[in-house]
């Protein structure tokens, strides 16, 4: 458990005979995450305020004389304050995220309402092979590469987020995956595809990728391979039986593999969709009109997979997302890199120090690059102490999901490690807009909602 002292370092001690202005003058007027605690040290309530010491003034002014309410006398019962500052909506998503899982341990999962992510799974050697959809990956492997149990206990830093001196995500590295072999093809034994915002998208994408490849659409049915009746789906040439063994369940499985492969690794559905064109601009040039209409029609179905909701979907494995926000002075850049396990906290970074920034978020994500950039973790690379195989943590992840999954404004802070370079930090900070500080933003307690 982390402490909170270690989240939340500053500390102000209201004393029950002073007034509220002068007990918050130490509090800051910069956003912040707060905490309050009664006299016995235990939590009463965390909030986010864009101007806390407003905030604090106004959470403990004393009732109106004689007026019935049923607002709570926080003055009486708050006797303390920690609190932590923050430098964007989404480091105070995140810190206080952290507060709470430290403060409420046993409701954290009720208060911190959050969007969850989803997953696609799929074992290509498994019996019989299907895409199915899943909330929490699970690892591969009950030991890590080096032969010991997961240590899911590793500490924290102060700020709440997780603890990567040794270049992790403050959990031993578990592969999701592990080498194997199906056919002649070496291919993952399972593979765990993802983030998905939303249940609905990943029920969309199993059916896109049913449509593209061909696969079986009736999991009862194939689980009576080779002796089951094929349906529809085969008299119309859109399905190649492996239930009624038309097709050995082997090759079955390649065809499963090769639909793993196109959402395994960043821009395979835009390889793709390419190839998909390639097909049929030539289709065309040699006249084969009834190819090429065919193949448009799976050109609409591969494009289904490059919308923006899934532009963040690979192999959950080798996960590395790097999110840029505004720092505390102007023109600086804090970066975030962003894992199964949570978020970690990179470092600022101001003007002219954009490729130590870039330097520094490869390392914590444990990157090796190749001759390829574009090609991170090949497949016959060593993917031990990979700092992205972490556990999943639903509520450190949670924070992430609506800035990850936001409006383009949000998503346009974000990037796979493997694109991050200078010059998409400095087009990101050339586009912050100049907005007023707090303590020049007029009075407000209302949580802050946005930048």
């Amino acid at each position: 458990m982390i402490a909170l002292a270690d989240i939340l370092p500053n500390r102000a001690t209201l004393h029950a005979d002073a007034e509220a202005a002068t007990v918050v003058r130490d509090i800051p007027t910069r956003r912040a995450v707060c905490l309050l605690l009664d006299a016995e040290d235990r939590a009463v309530q965390v909030l986010a305020w864009a101007n806390p010491r407003v905030g604090m003034k106004r959470r403990l002014a004393e009732p109106v004389e004689g007026e019935k309410t049923r607002r709570v006398n926080y003055g009486e019962l708050v006797r303390s304050v920690r609190w932590q500052a923050v430098d964007s909506e989404f480091e105070s998503d995140v810190v206080h995220a952290a507060v709470v899982r430290a403060a409420f341990p046993l409701r954290a999962g009720e208060l911190l309402k959050f969007a969850q992510p989803w997953f696609l799974h799929v074992d290509p050697a498994a019996e019989f092979p299907r895409w199915t959809r899943i909330e929490r990956p699970a690892s591969g492997r009950d030991r890590s590469p080096s032969g010991l149990p997961a240590d899911p206990g590793r500490d924290r830093s102060p700020s709440g987020l997780s603890h990567a001196e040794d270049g992790g995500f403050g959990e031993t590295a578990l592969p999701l995956s592990e080498p194997g072999g199906v056919g002649e093809t070496a291919l993952p034994v399972a593979v765990t595809i993802g983030p998905l915002p939303d249940r609905s998208t990943a029920n969309r994408v199993i059916e896109v990728l049913e449509d593209l490849f061909d696969l079986c659409r009736y999991y009862h049915i194939l689980l009576e391979a080779p002796r089951g009746k094929a349906c529809a789906y085969k008299d119309m040439g859109r399905c190649p039986a492996p239930c009624d063994g038309s097709v050995p369940m082997e090759d079955y499985r390649r065809r499963i593999a090769e639909s793993a492969g196109v959402l395994r690794r960043p821009g395979g559905a835009r390889e793709l969709v390419a190839d998909i064109e390639r097909e049929m601009q030539l289709a065309a040039e040699q006249l084969r009109f009834e190819a090429a209409k065919t193949l448009k029609a799976r050109l609409e179905k591969a494009r289904e997979l490059t919308r923006p909701e899934l532009a963040w979907v690979g192999s959950v494995e080798y996960m590395a997302i790097v999110t840029v926000q505004p720092g505390l002075a102007a023109g600086d850049a804090k970066l975030f890199l962003i894992g199964l396990g949570g978020v970690v906290e990179v470092g600022t970074f101001g003007e002219g120090k954009f490729g130590e920034a870039v330097e520094a978020a490869r390392r914590l994500a444990g990157v090796a690059f190749v001759a390829q950039p574009s090609r991170l973790w090949p497949e016959n690379q060593s993917r031990d102490g990979c700092a992205t195989n972490a556990v999943f943590d639903p509520l450190a992840f949670g924070p992430v999901m609506r800035h990850l999954f936001g409006d383009a404004k949000r998503r346009s802070r974000f990037c796979r490690v493997e694109d991050l370079n200078e010059g998409w930090l400095a087009e990101r900070m050339r586009e912050w807009k100049v907005v007023p500080t707090p303590s020049s933003a007029g009075p407000g307690d209302v949580p802050q909602t946005g930048e």
